[in-house]
């Protein structure tokens, strides 16, 4: 079996999907949310916000 196990990287789950192979990620946070709070980032957050919405799976680890 094929996997890829992304970190943060949103252009991984586009990469896996178009291959067809399953992207699973994890991470505490996603560049959409440090991006979404500034008004200018808006756009580049969306386009980030999609790529992330296209990975198998999310493990969304603890902020600590």
């Amino acid at each position: 079996m094929r996997l890829i196990l992304a970190r943060i990287f949103p252009l991984a789950a586009v990469i896996g999907k178009t291959a067809g192979i399953p992207c699973w990620m994890m991470s505490n946070f996603g560049w959409d949310f440090i991006y979404q709070a500034r008004s200018e980032f808006i756009e580049i957050a969306e386009w980030i916000s999609d790529c992330y919405s296209q990975c198998d799976r999310l493990f969304r680890l603890p902020f600590l």
